[in-house]
């Protein structure tokens, strides 16, 4: 574009220059080039900063989806587990009783099937273990709750009723991790069910 000077103005920092100017008499830049590029460099933090706030919120909502998809599987894994539980825990004490009682795997007292508890011969908190069917069976109130699971008697009685090399087996096992995936916890779940229901229909448990 065709331009034309025109004689000095003063800016409004106090300092003279001479504008630039259209042949039509429009002044381009009422300020100095000093001015000029701190207005610039102001245009561009403004825009800069407006930016960084829409990454800034993008980031947040991207963590929070992300925390929440984290936390989803997890929470539902978990549910799974306690409904396997439960299942897990029904089945080995259909297992070990009979017409109404049960022989307590630790002190080898007979029972009544209501107080049966399923016993972990290796604690609960190793998954590898925790639905093992040779690690867990029913057990007498005392010796599950009052005396920490009776540990030496329980010992005895896997041996007697699985033989040596069996506890052995469960002793290694015990340092393996295992994870389950949720698959893998409802075919359990399904699994137990249905032994469940076939023990309650054979009327073998009381």
């Amino acid at each position: 574009m065709n331009t034309a000077t025109h004689k000095p103005i003063i800016c409004r920092c106090g300092k003279e220059f001479t504008p630039i100017m259209s042949y039509t008499g429009l002044i381009f830049s009422k300020f100095c080039t000093d001015c000029r590029f701190d207005q610039e460099i102001a245009k561009r933090k403004v825009r800069l900063n407006k930016t960084v706030e829409v990454d800034v919120k993008e980031a947040k909502k991207a963590l929070k989806t992300k925390i929440k998809a984290k936390k989803k599987p997890k929470s539902s894994e978990r549910k799974l587990i306690e409904k396997l539980d439960r299942e897990f825990s029904l089945f080995i004490r259909h297992r070990d009783s009979k017409n109404g009682s049960f022989i307590c795997i630790s002190c080898n007292t007979p029972k009544p099937y209501i107080q049966a508890d399923c016993g972990h011969f290796i604690n609960r908190q190793h998954l590898s273990t925790r639905f093992d069917e040779i690690n867990c069976n029913a057990q007498c109130r005392k010796c599950n709750r009052f005396e920490e699971g009776n540990a030496q008697g329980y010992r005895l009685g896997l041996i007697a009723k699985y033989g040596n090399r069996a506890v052995n087996l469960l002793d290694v096992k015990k340092s393996q991790t295992r994870k389950f995936s949720s698959f893998e916890l409802e075919v359990l779940i399904k699994y137990y069910r249905e032994k469940n229901k076939e023990y309650l229909l054979s009327g073998e448990l009381f």
